[in-house]
């Protein structure tokens, strides 16, 4: 809400200059008669406000032997009249002079008014009908917006510009005549106006700006008179009901957002476009073809994005394709021109519906997630000429087959066999593949998450060719079972195999880096096999090379009773975790660092048994959620009455 002393002096300044005659800047005298206030200005009575009661209000020609020529800035604003005659002596109306006037229902705008200011009837939400003057040659900045239920407006025909919000939320406005001497048409003149159905610019429209028509829900047709009519991004945002538009037959590009969340189901592009940029059609739930035409070589990031499209056919010029530019389509196929270069990234991510795609000679580079979750593809095929990609049965490569760079996610083969040839596996290379049962690898890096979360993957076998396994390479794949690691292999990531249904897990002897967290959420071992010098396995369970430390304790290992090695000195992380065989442990007199939950959630544990020369520097937290812990033996301090107390078990002091 708009108060008078919320101004700052220099807006006062500008307001007033505005409305007041030539040469006089400042009152001469203020005058009240009938509790209407003037200030007189170089013998003109211009209105500053009013007191007077009722619905109506007549302002009159003159007062006192001034003729009044003004009203002044704010001079009524949040009025309670319904009724406002304005005489034709005067010639300008000020900033916010009328706004906020919530019981006004209409105005008549007398033909001696050349100007009217910013804002003047903003916010009068009861205001319907509108009769301006013909002198107007502007419509100033956010004159009627938030006019809730003005329904129609007929601009006069010497009206050149339309301003910024001039119409904006004006809910109920239906109808808008423009003359032919309008040239701009304003940032989000008439946004969010829900119920305008239809609308001509006319040729005289040299340019129309930002969001002018956006979230004009109701809009259907649009028609462009002019050919050369120059347009900024997002004019036609959110035009949820938008099927017929002509654009200006000589328009070069589709600016950013154009159409984005508009309800277009088909659209022919002007003969001259030549570029589509970010967004213009993104998110358009009803859109099915765009018919492009000879001219097209770009199309922007996310141009139609999120949209309904169906089919898609580039012309030979086309050259660039932005990120995500189809993204989410129902596009089935595609067959890129001879001239595209780069497949950017998530260009057709997540086209649920594509079945194949044909890369041309012509393209340099492909970034990986370019075909992200494209469920239904089954086949990339390169063209034969291309110096840089090949294919094979349908898999996309480098060109000498070392890097295998996708596998398609609909590819119906139940067994794979990556080609000897390949020294790495590109990241997400096969994962969300719903198919592949059985994948062999005999050479090469394996990427991050190159396999991940193939539910039906049960088997993997990796040969001898393999030094690393990424970070999440086989993480989330639930049906994995058997993993038959070559001992090659060197390096095992973080969540390589997390999740999945694995039930012996072999150390491979030339292991040198394992992240524990490798086998993250893998309650299903029942041993570990092999071994390294940093990684020894005895009797099944997993532990440094030295044997100063136990890394983990199978969670289906079948032991009732575990007697801690003597060398070990420290548990890791969650190195006893959801043993339902285990009854009992005891330590031997070396262990020094019991970490918080290193043994956790075994529900059958009764006791745990310290010796009599232990010195535990920690491990007061070290066992929770064992339900059934009875009993710990162990030195009377604190460590242990801590760690008892944490259990809710029995302390025996030794």
């Amino acid at each position: 809400m708009k108060k008078k002393n919320l101004i700052t002096a220099a807006t006062m300044l500008v307001a007033t200059a505005l409305i007041a005659l030539p040469g006089v800047a400042h009152a001469e005298k203020s005058y009240t008669e009938n509790d209407i206030t003037y200030d007189i200005r170089n013998g003109k009575a211009v209105l500053t406000g009013s007191k007077l009661k009722g619905d109506t209000l007549n302002i009159p020609r003159e007062v006192n032997g001034y003729q009044v020529v003004g009203i002044e800035s704010y001079a009524l604003d949040h009025s309670k009249y319904s009724t406002i005659t304005i005489p034709n002596t005067v010639t300008k109306i000020g900033y916010s002079a009328f706004s906020d006037s919530d019981k006004l229902t209409s105005i008549t705008i007398p033909n001696s008014v050349k100007k009217i200011d910013t804002y003047a009837f903003s916010g009068c939400g009861r205001l319907k009908s509108v009769k301006l003057s013909d002198k107007l040659k502007t419509i100033e900045s956010g004159i009627f917006s938030n006019c809730l239920k003005l329904k129609s407006i007929s601009l006069p025909a010497n009206v050149t510009f339309i301003g910024y919000n001039a119409f904006r939320n004006c809910y109920k406005l239906e109808k808008v005549s423009m003359g032919n001497k309008i040239s701009e048409i304003d940032s989000s003149a008439f946004e969010n106006a829900k119920s305008l159905k239809s609308i001509v610019i006319p040729s005289s429209v040299v340019r129309v700006r930002d969001w002018a028509f956006s979230d004009c829900e109701g809009l259907k047709k649009v028609v462009f008179k002019g050919t050369k009519t120059r347009l900024k991004k997002s004019i036609f945002y959110g035009c949820k009901s938008l099927e017929n538009v002509k654009l200006p037959k000589k328009l070069t590009n589709i600016p950013e957002q154009t159409f984005k969340n508009s309800g277009l189901k088909k659209f022919k592009l002007p003969s001259n476009v030549s570029i589509i940029k970010a967004s213009a059609f993104a998110g358009c739930k009803r859109l099915k073809t765009v018919k492009m035409n000879s001219k097209i070589y770009a199309i922007g990031d996310s141009a139609f994005a999120g949209s309904t499209l169906k089919s898609l056919k580039l012309n030979k010029r086309m050259q660039y394709i932005g990120n995500s530019a189809f993204k989410g389509t129902n596009i089935k196929h595609v067959s890129l021109p001879g001239k595209v270069s780069y497949i950017g990234n998530k260009v057709f991510g997540n086209c649920t519906k594509m079945h194949s795609i044909s890369i041309p000679s012509s393209v340099k580079g492909i970034n990986p997630g370019a075909f992200n979750n494209c469920e239904k593809l089954r086949a990339i095929n390169v063209a034969a000429g291309n110096n840089n990609y090949s294919s094979q049965a349908g898999v996309l490569y480098n060109k000498n087959k070392t890097k295998l760079i996708q596998y398609p996610l609909n590819k119906k083969s139940a067994s794979f066999t990556v080609p000897s040839s390949v020294t790495s596996i590109r990241d997400y290379a096969f994962a969300n593949n719903a198919n592949v049962k059985n994948v062999t690898i005999n050479s090469g890096k394996i990427g991050y998450c190159s396999f991940y979360n193939m539910p039906k993957l049960s088997r993997v076998t990796v040969g001898s060719g393999v030094k690393k396994i990424s970070a999440y390479a086989f993480s989330d794949c639930e049906s994995l079972k058997t993993a038959n690691l070559s001992d090659g292999i060197n390096k095992i990531g973080k969540g390589a195999f997390a999740n999945t249904d694995l039930r012996v897990f072999h150390i491979p002897s030339s292991l040198n880096k394992f992240d524990i967290s490798a086998l993250r959420g893998c309650n299903k071992i029942r041993e570990f096999q092999g071994g390294s010098s940093k990684f020894k396995v005895e009797n099944g369970l997993l532990y440094n090379g030295a044997m100063t430390k136990l890394i983990r304790f199978p969670s289906k290992k079948k032991m009732a009773v575990y007697e801690v090695p003597n060398s070990v000195t420290a548990f890791g992380g969650r190195a006893i975790h959801g043993v339902s065989s285990l009854r009992k442990i005891s330590f031997g007199n070396k262990i020094k660092k019991l970490p918080y939950a290193c043994i956790s959630s075994c529900p059958n544990l009764k006791s745990v048994v310290f010796s009599t020369g232990t010195k535990l520097k920690n491990g007061s937290s070290a066992i929770t959620s064992c339900t059934h812990l009875a009993v710990i033996v162990g030195k009377n301090n604190y460590t242990f009455k801590a760690m008892a107390r944490n259990a809710e078990a029995t302390l025996i002091t030794l």
